[in-house]
């Protein structure tokens, strides 16, 4: 048998057994794994008799079949065996189970080593990843979808709103093209919700006040929150400064709210509490992005039917939703999971499936002292007139552009791509007042582009339009102050205009 001060220096839960399959020694983290200690030389624990054994796949496994009872009933060495163990108070460890037969000089069982790993930790890490994998496939996916039906409604609305000018109101004609145009908004915002899932939407940040937000969704939520809802509202003591949209964190805030109030029918409680610091996160929680922090987490927790465990890695998948049709499309919490992300943050769910649910949104502390500024506006009464580089991989919707700005007296040049703009920008001899550009290209993008024509062109002005901006913030090229933003799809008019007040 293994002296006692041997089995201590095994790090995982080691014990040994008699050729009965009783227990005759364990060391400490055995017993961790118990739950409790083995009982010694004890009928109740032959064969791990207390845990109840499954495999992977749920099925259980008869004591007298595991993998210590075929040690040493075959007399072999049993290694890297994966199995789940239901402990005595329903808890669930999965274990990497070895046992190794010791033989006496007769070759029969005397004892067997038993040596088991706790992977629970290690599996839970690898279903996390792969879940997080899974997530941002189907978020690229989504985007690049939304994209290219961006192009597609932008060309939509450009037509319809030159045809509008043309059709005389009141007729027929004239309501069927407005209601072109409204079905072509409406669809704009489901695009719109699959970018911000998928973290590619065009979002205007700014310095706030966690503790404003909440203080001005409180007047938001109030008509909204049922009379049998009991809600509330926990500030911080001292505010929390994030670098967020406003405008979006109260749409992720308004979407758990609602969530919550769903759960409970029957009414119930829905807090919403804002902490600061690492210790808010608990000593096992981790940004999936390995931010240390510190952070803010605004915590919604309702007292209602609770999330299955068995669809709590799926939540925040969109389209995946256990409402009825009518009732939800199955894109709110991976819209707002979408925006979490775009601030540099996440959310996180706790739920045993029968006493509420606790969503937390996690964003990192802003450190700096920046505040900011409004931007002055532009004069509307100014006059249309200089040269504009547009540049669009779209053919129908780059005519639209081109042709709108040359009707507001706009010399217009063209190009399919960056790398096609560069050889348009280096045989024009005239100034170029303005790029406007979409950022996804193929060759050359829209950054890139601009970046090396900035070098080229000081003076010139920058206006880039698309469905959705990759990550920006860590290029220093352009400083954001030196570029504009309209997020597609667009109208034409909307472009001049946006032209006119960077021109003049």
């Amino acid at each position: 048998m293994l002296d006692v001060q041997v089995l201590e220096a095994i790090p995982a839960a080691t014990y040994t057994c008699d050729a009965d399959g009783q227990i005759t020694a364990f060391n400490r983290h055995a017993e961790l794994l118990w739950g409790r200690k083995p009982k010694l030389n004890h009928p109740e624990d032959r064969y791990c008799g207390s845990w109840r054994l499954l495999d992977r796949v749920g099925r259980q496994i008869p004591h007298d079949q595991c993998w210590m009872a075929r040690c040493i009933k075959e007399k072999r060495h049993f290694k890297g065996q994966e199995v789940v163990i239901e402990r005595d108070d329903g808890s669930r460890r999965l274990g990497l189970a070895h046992a190794l037969p010791i033989l006496d000089d007769k070759g029969n069982v005397a004892s067997a080593v038993n040596v088991i790993v706790d992977i629970t930790q290690r599996q839970q890490a690898e279903a996390k990843l792969q879940q997080t994998q899974k997530m941002e496939s189907i978020g690229r996916l989504a985007g690049g979808i939304a994209h290219d039906f961006n192009n597609i409604l932008s060309i939509i609305a450009g037509r319809s709103e030159m045809l509008l000018e043309e059709v005389t109101p009141g007729t027929p004609a004239h309501e069927d093209v407005v209601g072109i145009i409204e079905a072509t908004a409406r669809a704009s915002a489901l695009t719109g919700q699959l970018l911000a899932y998928s973290r590619r939407e065009v979002i205007e940040e700014t310095v706030l006040d966690l503790n404003d937000v909440l203080a001005g969704l409180e007047s938001l939520l109030r008509p909204l929150i049922h009379a049998r809802v009991d809600f509330r509202i926990r500030p911080h003591a001292h505010g929390c400064r994030v670098r967020a949209a406003p405008h979006k964190l109260e749409q992720v805030l308004i979407n758990l709210v609602l969530n919550a109030q769903d759960a409970m029918p029957d009414g119930g409680e829905v807090t919403i509490e804002l902490l600061e610091g690492d210790l808010a996160l608990g000593a096992s929680q981790r940004s999936p992005a390995g931010q240390a922090g510190p952070f803010a987490v605004i915590a919604v927790t309702d007292t209602g039917c609770g999330i299955d465990e068995s669809i709590q890695d799926r939540i925040f998948e969109p389209f995946f939703t256990t409402k009825k049709a009518e009732n939800g499309t199955g894109l709110g919490l991976a819209v707002a999971y979408g925006i979490t992300q775009q601030f540099g943050g996440w959310i996180d769910v706790h739920s045993d499936g029968r006493n509420g649910s606790t969503f937390r949104i996690i964003l990192p502390i802003e450190q700096s002292q920046e505040t900011d500024a409004e931007g002055a506006a532009a004069s509307s009464d100014c006059q249309r007139a200089g040269t504009i580089l547009l540049v669009e991989d779209e053919l129908e919707l780059r005519h639209l552009l081109g042709r709108c700005l040359e009707t507001c007296e706009y010399t217009v040049l063209t190009a399919g791509d960056g790398r096609e703009a560069l050889h348009v920008a280096s045989a024009y001899d005239g100034a170029i007042d303005l790029l406007i550009s979409d950022m996804e290209m193929p060759r050359l993008g829209g950054y890139d582009l601009a970046t090396q024509l900035r070098v080229q062109r000081p003076g010139m002005k920058i206006l880039f339009i698309s469905g959705y901006v990759n990550d920006l913030k860590g290029n220093e090229a352009l400083r954001p102050e030196e570029y504009d933003f309209m997020a597609k799809p667009l109208r034409p008019s909307e472009v001049a205009t946006r032209a006119q007040a960077l021109l003049h």
